[in-house]
């Protein structure tokens, strides 16, 4: 076992040790986790019907969003009003086609309003509510690993300024051996 007999190495070490588990906590930290969430249904609706459709579970938990979107698609040529926020958009789905609204990011609650219908009866609407985002579960190292960092650079401040002071006074005392 190897012992540190002067106080300074034994700060250095400490320093050391504190700087490397610090780097490490604040490298897990900064780990991601791809996170991509569904919401899919069918509905049955005919013209001045309505339907509310609301994000995906799991996506209000801390994410962070790179994408949002949802997808419509019917077995008969449609129009709907997709109201969100406070806004409406008119978008037509045509017949066994696909239409894909952005939603800029946001996770809104989504209302449709059919609107008009190539026919008679009612229409088979399918969604796809899609969230894409990613996670950092561990982000909560970051600040452990801050702390033993920023410990580690004192007590590594430290064991150098006792190093330097315990080498002046060493240089003041002369040569210990007696030689000239």
């Amino acid at each position: 076992m190897v012992v540190l007999k002067e106080p300074y190495a034994r700060f250095i070490a400490v320093a050391l040790a504190l700087l490397s588990v610090g780097l490490a906590l604040t490298i897990v930290a900064m780990r991601t986790e791809v996170v991509e969430l569904h919401r899919s249904d069918d509905v049955v609706l005919s013209v001045g019907e309505e339907m509310h459709i609301p994000p995906p579970e799991g996506s209000e938990t801390h994410l962070y969003i790179e994408r949002s979107a949802i997808s419509f698609s019917s077995n008969a040529t449609v129009n709907m009003t997709v109201l969100l926020d406070g806004w409406a958009r008119s978008i037509s789905v045509p017949k066994d086609g696909n239409t894909t609204l952005d939603l800029n990011y946001t996770l809104p609650e989504v209302s449709i309003v059919l609107t008009g219908l190539d026919g008679q009866g009612k229409a088979l609407i399918e969604y796809d509510y899609v969230v894409l985002g990613y996670r950092r579960p561990y982000s909560w190292f970051s600040l452990p690993g801050a702390i033993l960092v920023t410990s580690g650079l004192g007590l590594l401040f430290i064991g150098l300024l006792e190093k330097i002071a315990l080498g002046r006074t060493a240089e003041r005392a002369g040569p210990e051996s007696g030689k000239p």
